[in-house]
């Protein structure tokens, strides 16, 4: 049995202030629970294992199948994020896109969906600089088509890159004269039109969304998570780590990194190195500090292989697959230890992300109340955003959840969920968050176990739950 129960104030999550300092100051975290109260101290977990929508990816193309044991092999890896690139280069000039293709593309997302994978998606013409792109009216038509295939395969979509445009679809050294702001913005409008406005789309450089969304500022809380275009253009680096100014990535280098660090509060930064041009390759000291200050959310594990080979040489590999994206680690818990059918439980939860970036797309945050035998199962959704679990930031969790006046007394286990809001994907593990705690993940059900066991007796010394 699962059942629905009333959470009657769910306190907000409360980030403290110096995870916002640009932003209105956080109100004091909700006090603990009254009365007597039972606390569990956690111990944090160096262990790597897989969560969706961060860490390294995997690269593929449209001409290699995409398998599931390909995505499960991957997970065994620790990788959830599949590199999906369609190359369109038979349709450049100007064909419809053929239902073959379309098809693949929803084959690939079922792919995921089953292995237990999300997709970094991007679309492109070319995959060199002497090969030519679309026209713009063949992409606008060509994204057109694209339009039912992301809307219903978004559950597995972590973002798409905008691409398109000239070589490698980087939006650099297009044949059709595409690269020029004009074009871009017709293109990017469409884009922010045909992808869910659930999801990202992401840009090379970060004077392509500045100029775009006509605002220099990096995106401030009050409007971030929204729908508007500042709020869902993230970026993606192609040449991270490789040169002065990334091979042309930035134009004042100090600028807009300081803008990057601010910017990828709420939005996802993510995509490779490349070969060092002008600079040493980066060391594990320059590609932790660089990730942790920019927000680095997920990187390519197949490219560039000496930058990916010195890391693992210098003894970093695993410190950057662990805290890459986020990594969310309790601290400790306070629980109400008197209970009663009808009476209120509450709660307040101490938490920590460690990783280098904060979740950026939705996630649901839910109490489980599950009975010793397993059979009665409540569940308890919070008002609480997880996307605001900001890196090098405590956050509090409050809550107070009115028990049902019909609950059965005696002893029940309770859990934190973190599941996709995606019906396909809800009671999914493999697309749960696992917090970074030892004894916690329960790999079955995807719940992470708090520790503490709630008993309701029949008793009638305590007072009735607040409606």
């Amino acid at each position: 049995m699962r059942r629905t129960i009333r959470t009657l104030c769910g306190g907000t999550l409360l980030l403290l202030a110096a995870a916002c300092s640009s932003d209105k100051p956080a109100p004091p975290p909700t006090p603990a629970p009254d009365g007597p109260v039972q606390t569990v101290t956690y111990t944090a977990s160096d262990e790597l294992f897989p969560n969706p929508e961060r860490g390294f990816y995997r690269y593929s193309i449209n001409t290699d199948e995409l398998t599931e044991h390909m995505v499960r092999e991957c997970r065994s890896e620790n990788i959830t994020l599949i590199y999906r690139f369609y190359y369109l280069k038979k349709f450049r000039g100007g064909a419809p896109l053929s239902g073959a293709l379309l098809s693949q593309i929803d084959a690939d997302m079922a792919v995921l969906r089953r292995a237990g994978g999300k997709a970094v998606v991007r679309f492109a013409y070319s995959n060199s600089g002497t090969e030519p792109d679309a026209p713009l009216a063949v992409i606008l038509r060509h994204l057109e088509q694209l339009r039912p295939v992301l809307q219903r395969n978004k559950d597995v979509i972590a973002v798409l890159q905008a691409g398109f445009i000239g070589a490698w679809g980087e939006w650099h050294s297009s044949k059709n004269g595409l690269d020029t702001d004009a074009a871009r913005r017709v293109i990017l409008d469409k884009l922010l039109d045909v992808v869910p406005p659930e999801r990202f789309v992401q840009v090379r450089k970060p004077a392509y969304k500045r100029t775009y969304v006509g605002v220099r500022e990096a995106l401030p809380l009050a409007e971030a998570f929204g729908r508007s275009a500042r709020a869902r253009i993230g970026l993606h680096n192609d040449c991270f780590l490789s040169g002065k100014n990334d091979v042309g990535t930035y134009t004042d280098v100090a600028e807009e990194k300081a803008y990057l660090h601010d910017e990828g509060r709420y939005v996802p930064m993510g995509g490779e190195t490349c070969q060092p041009r002008d600079v040493a390759p980066a060391d594990c000291d320059k590609a932790r500090a660089e990730m942790r200050r920019l927000r680095w959310s997920y990187l390519n594990r197949s490219y560039y292989k000496p930058v990916l080979e010195g890391w693992e040489a210098q003894g970093c590999m695993d410190e950057i697959a662990r805290n890459m994206g986020y990594r969310i680690v309790l601290r400790e818990g306070r629980f109400s230890e008197r209970h009663a059918p009808g009476t209120d439980m509450t709660l307040s939860l101490r938490l920590r992300n460690m990783g280098y970036a904060p979740m950026f797309n939705p996630r649901r945050v839910e109490l489980i109340l599950r009975s010793a035998d397993g059979n009665a199962i409540y569940t308890a959704t919070l008002p609480e955003d997880p996307r605001r679990w900001q890196p090098d930031s405590d956050a509090q969790l409050s809550a107070t959840v009115t028990l049902p006046r019909d609950i059965a007394p005696g002893n029940y286990r309770l859990f934190l969920f973190l599941p996709d809001p995606e019906p396909r994907l809800y009671d999914r593990p493999a697309f749960a968050v696992r917090l970074a705690n030892r004894h916690c993940w329960e790999e079955a059900t995807g719940y992470n176990d708090l520790g503490v066991i709630i008993r309701i007796e029949r008793r009638s010394d305590l007072p009735a739950g607040r409606s």
